[in-house]
């Protein structure tokens, strides 16, 4: 009988006190737990009742378990421990304690990441596939679930060896364990799996992170042979229109990178993961395009303070008035000069009597006869005045 459920105040094989539950996923449980001797705190993970109880698949358990402590490095969570606690009859695997959040909940959090914190999160996956792959040991199941960013922003890569362990023990049941859209089109087709199927699987990751979903979306809807058989084929259509149809534009060179790096041949794709990457940087960086540049403005004047040219202004006023108020003096005068001079009173002249009578003014009628002269009248005498 097995006995999986781990509580509280469980002693671990000897030396492994359980605190609590952290998590649970398709294929076990992972607690934390303190070693009885260094106090060290440390994440333990058991399998499922239902798994544990292949005797094949715990032996491969703990092999795998061996071989994925032999990958050492920074983005790699370490496996500390392995074994079987006979009192449970139940395998272990002992990695280091975590601080930190699922990139799956971050991503869920954020919805989707842009090009240089994609970049970024994949470069350290990669760093850690290349790692695995020198030492004979392929992933073969990832994916966001198992992908964990510390607080200090780490990226670590979780389930090295288990997964393997897991589809080779599910295998012979006509089971495909594993994430469908994650996995390589020879993963359906149960052929031998080389790190090729990492390669896949880190090009599904990028589209997902900057996209938000999952290239394959919506084909989990169908029925389990149907589902094979679009997956199976690997991608068909170009990953730009794709993740147009999500509303997220991609950069025109991300499809020739997509399709080498999710070929349907696993020989056709890309090798190195850390160069995979490096090219995907290059790839979703801005496209240059030719462009007119218009000629430079001209050179503008420098800006005058207003105070100059508005005194100048009132300097031009002021002698402008000046110069119309001595137009209309000079005018004035001119005018003046022209005003006729009276003619002085005439002197009275003063006569003798006798000349005055003799010139006195002759009288009406006698005006009168001088005015009408008949011929017979005698000239005028002439006087003169003595």
């Amino acid at each position: 009988m097995f006995n999986t459920e781990l509580r509280e105040g469980t002693l671990l094989a000897g030396r492994y006190f359980i605190v609590r539950l952290l998590g649970s996923g398709g294929f076990g449980t992972v607690h934390e737990a303190v070693h009885m001797v260094t106090e060290r705190r440390v994440a333990v993970k058991v399998p499922h009742p239902h798994i544990a109880r292949q005797r094949e698949f715990r032996e491969r358990f703990l092999r795998e378990g061996r071989l994925g402590a032999r990958v050492a490095g920074e983005h790699v969570t370490q496996v500390l421990d392995a074994g079987l606690d006979e009192a449970l009859d139940l395998p272990f695997l002992v990695m280091e304690l975590l601080v930190g959040e699922g990139l799956d909940a971050k991503l869920k959090r954020a919805g989707r990441f842009g090009g240089n914190e994609t970049v970024s999160v994949l470069l350290q996956v990669a760093k850690a596939l290349e790692q695995a792959h020198a030492c004979g040991v392929v992933h073969r199941d990832l994916k966001p679930n198992n992908l964990f960013v510390t607080r200090g922003g780490t990226v670590k890569v979780l389930d090295f060896g288990v997964a393997r362990a897991l589809d080779a023990a599910t295998i012979g049941a006509g089971q495909l364990v594993g994430t469908p859209l994650y996995m390589a089109p020879e993963q359906f087709r149960q052929e031998e799996l080389t790190p090729a199927v990492d390669m896949y699987a880190l090009a599904m990751l990028a589209f997902k992170l900057l996209v938000g979903a999952h290239y394959h979306q919506g084909v989990t809807r169908l029925r389990a042979w149907e589902m094979g058989q679009v997956l199976s084929t690997g991608p068909v259509e170009p990953a730009t229109v794709r993740a147009w149809r999500h509303g997220v534009w991609l950069p025109p060179r991300f499809d020739p990178w997509f399709a080498y790096a999710a070929h349907r041949d696993p020989s056709q794709r890309l090798v190195s993961p850390v160069r995979a990457i490096e090219l995907l940087e290059v790839a979703l960086e801005p496209t240059p395009t030719l462009a007119v540049v218009p000629p430079p403005p001209p050179p503008r004047r420098p800006q005058r303070s207003l105070a100059p040219a508005l005194l100048a202004a009132i300097l031009g006023a002021c002698a402008l008035l000046v110069g119309v108020v001595a137009l209309a003096s000079a005018g004035s005068e001119r005018q003046l000069a022209h005003v006729p001079t009276p003619n002085p009173p005439p002197v009275p002249v003063v006569l003798r009597p006798a000349v005055a009578a003799q010139i006195a003014v002759p009288t009406a009628s006698a005006r009168r006869v001088r005015a009408a002269p008949t011929s017979s009248s005698r000239p005028e005498s002439r006087m003169s005045l003595h």
